[in-house]
């Protein structure tokens, strides 16, 4: 902690008078103050300048920060609903292999020629 104190003792004119080495070094001292002063007072100035600054700043980041965390969350349930969709096509494509297993299965069992039309009616199988 750095204190300054500015004390002043009042001298009568004749003092001065008698002592002008003394009246000139009072008066430098006193500028040294007033010039120290200035710069503390510009100095707090700009801190509390920078202060504000990272004050907002702080509350912009934390702003963004919960834009990201809804952000997140909005993946997250994405992905929930992507991974289940995902399932279901897992699900539906093995039913379909087994199902065409099954029919190459009876189709190559039995001898009977059999011809499979697409809805434009080409031929799309036979055997």
């Amino acid at each position: 902690m750095l204190v300054i104190t500015n004390k002043q003792e009042v001298q009568s004119p004749s003092a001065l008078i008698d002592h002008p080495q003394s009246y000139h070094l009072d008066q430098a001292a006193l500028q040294q103050i007033q010039h120290l002063e200035d710069e503390l007072q510009q100095t707090r100035e700009n801190l509390q300048a920078t202060n504000e600054e990272l004050e907002t700043t702080n509350e912009e980041q934390q702003a963004i920060n919960e834009e990201l965390i809804a952000s997140n969350e909005e993946l997250q349930s994405t992905n929930e609903e992507l991974y289940t969709v995902n399932t279901e096509y897992q699900n539906q494509i093995q039913k379909l292999i087994e199902l065409s297993n099954d029919v190459n299965n009876l189709l190559q069992s039995t001898d009977i020629g059999v011809i499979f039309l697409d809805k434009s009616l080409k031929i799309s199988k036979f055997t």
